[in-house]
């Protein structure tokens, strides 16, 4: 007895290369990390090496915290650093005496990551008990009396508006005469008029305000050099959202109870930046008693921007006014990536660059004419105009009546143009221009008719969809409404009996019955540019146009290609 042969399901090349492609692309999104990843093991570093080990329980506790905020987010953080994070606040809480906020902590980093192991470095006896519990292996035990039993710090208290606040990490050191760099991110949703700063540099008895600028992801500043001093100490401030009233939306910190930045005359570890942006660079300083002896700058015999001054011959810009030396050069951006730049702005070659303002072109456009059901055109001569292949006009004079040209309603190709293309960019989203060209394609004239207009003159306007639309990547669109002047010339193919030769000749003359259109028009309709890079990109236009006096009805196909000045 023969066995049966097996089942066998071959799938198609197309479904098995799909499959592959989903792979790669799953692999692919795995191994780039989610967005915060950075930020978060920033946050359990700093918690767990740094205040950890120095006992400062509460320290951690609020990093970790923070980090779990950021991690809030849908897909803001990889399943992986979800539960390290969770992880190690359990460290903490078991070493706090906490053990049962320490389980449930443990808890929530098993569903993150069922891989989740303790490091082997932390792990005590006590905090693996813990951890064991929290697989299912018993109850945690009561707080070992050997553990360190220093409480932690109090979380600080939410905004004045609610219970959301400001997610920010306060550098743990920063050197003299180096900018201070704070940076903070806001609750989803929360959309305030403006985040600042209040700070009081150490020695001072008055508190200042700084705004802070909108980055990609949240806001920063960069506390200048003149404001740090010269003198080591403790910088105090408190951040704060405010909103369109006034009212404290978020804050992070209060004026009674300051976060603090030690202000070192050196500092050993790497020194704080913005995301995305290379730490600051120490300050160019005068000579003599203004700035310690081997300071950077303090050989320089004259002072940079920012410090104080009597005479222009004092500053190293020759330029002393109210007081300080002052630069009329604007200080370029350093960046390391666009993460690192204000909204609206990306990094280029390690310097952050804004959106052009003037963008320039070439387009070709191809016209399409609605040509409307008509019967005898060639009789009438009312919408169309017919001539023979040549050119020559035909006078219809000896054209059999209902036999003289029949045309029925369709969309017909019309002109084709070349245009050179100019936009100015207002505001974030919109655009004006103008678009003037040559236009190929036209129809013959009867003698004595007008001629045609060859030139395409257009004004237009433009709404682009989206936030920073003159800086992002790939596919930007956007709509537009214009006008301007120009005329569109169109033929359909017509047959026509004629008396003069229907007895020799029976078959009917073929002719070119001519639609002309114009000369003023306008336009709307919908476009998209693929932007190459941030300053150039190819466009592509669908337009719809109604034209006057001679009304009539077109659709319009633009190619171009466009770049930033």
């Amino acid at each position: 007895m023969s066995q049966p042969e097996p089942l066998v399901i071959r799938l198609p090349k197309s479904v098995l290369v799909l499959a592959v492609l989903a792979c790669a692309l799953s692999f692919a999104r795995r191994a780039a990390g989610a967005p915060k990843d950075t930020q978060a093991l920033k946050l359990d570093d700093d918690a767990i090496n740094i205040d950890y080990l120095a006992t400062k329980f509460g320290d951690a506790e609020k990093k970790l915290k923070l980090g779990l905020t950021l991690c809030s987010k849908p897909d803001a953080c990889s399943p992986n650093v979800v539960a390290q994070l969770h992880r190690d606040l359990g460290i903490v809480y078991v070493v706090a005496s906490r053990p049962d906020e320490a389980k449930a902590q443990f808890v929530d980093a098993l569903k993150a990551d069922p891989s989740t192991r303790l490091p082997k470095e932390l792990a005590t006896p006590e905090i693996e008990q813990v951890f064991s519990a929290a697989k299912g292996g018993g109850a945690p035990a009561p707080p070992s009396p050997a553990a360190p039993t220093k409480p932690p710090a109090p979380a600080p208290s939410p905004a004045s508006g609610g219970a959301d606040e400001i997610i920010h990490v306060p550098p743990s050191e920063s050197a003299i005469m180096t900018p201070l760099p704070l940076y903070a991110e806001l609750p989803e949703g929360m959309s305030p008029t403006k985040v600042q700063v209040k700070y009081r540099p150490f020695g001072t008895p008055d508190w200042k305000t700084a705004p802070m600028k909108k980055m990609k992801t949240g806001y920063g500043v960069e506390l200048p050099c003149i404001e740090i001093g010269t003198t080591p100490g403790d910088l105090k401030y408190y951040i704060q959202a405010v909103g369109s009233g006034g009212e404290v939306l978020a804050t992070t910190g209060t004026k009674n109870a300051p976060l603090r930045v030690p202000i070192k005359s050196s500092i050993a570890g790497e020194p704080a930046h913005l995301p995305g942006k290379p730490p600051p660079k120490p300050c160019s300083g005068p000579g003599g008693s203004d700035c310690p002896p081997e300071f950077p700058g303090c050989n320089q015999s004259k002072k940079g921007a920012g410090f104080s001054c009597e005479a222009d011959d004092e500053c190293q810009s020759s330029q002393c006014k109210n007081g300080t030396c002052f630069s009329e050069e604007p200080a370029e951006s350093k960046c390391d990536s666009d993460t690192g730049c204000e909204a609206g702005q990306w990094c280029r070659l390690g310097v952050c660059a804004s959106p052009k303002k003037n963008w320039v072109g070439g387009v070709v456009q191809q016209d399409a004419v609605l040509a409307p059901a008509a019967s005898n055109v060639c009789l009438n001569q009312t919408d169309y105009g017919c001539f023979d292949g040549d050119g020559n006009f035909y006078d219809g004079t000896h054209a059999l009546q209902d036999h003289s040209g029949e045309v029925a309603t369709g969309f017909t190709r019309s002109t084709t143009r070349i245009m050179l293309a100019y936009d100015r960019v207002l505001g974030d989203n919109f655009t004006v221009g103008i678009r003037a060209g040559y236009a190929f394609g036209a129809g013959p004239v009867a003698e004595g008719g007008k001629p045609f207009f060859p030139a395409h003159l257009e004004a237009r306007g433009g709404y682009w969809f989206g936030t920073d639309p003159f800086i992002r990547l790939g596919i930007r669109p956007y709509l537009l409404v214009g006008g301007g002047a120009a005329q569109f010339d169109a033929k359909v193919l017509v047959k026509v009996y004629d008396t003069t030769n229907s007895t020799t000749n029976p078959d009917p003359l073929t002719f070119n019955a001519w639609r002309k259109m114009g000369t003023f028009f306008a336009t709307g309709g919908v476009g998209v540019m693929y932007a190459i890079d941030h300053n150039s990109g190819v466009t592509g236009e669908l337009k719809g146009m109604a034209t006057f006096p001679t009304f009539g009805v077109a659709l319009a196909l633009q190619l171009g290609f466009t770049i930033g000045l």
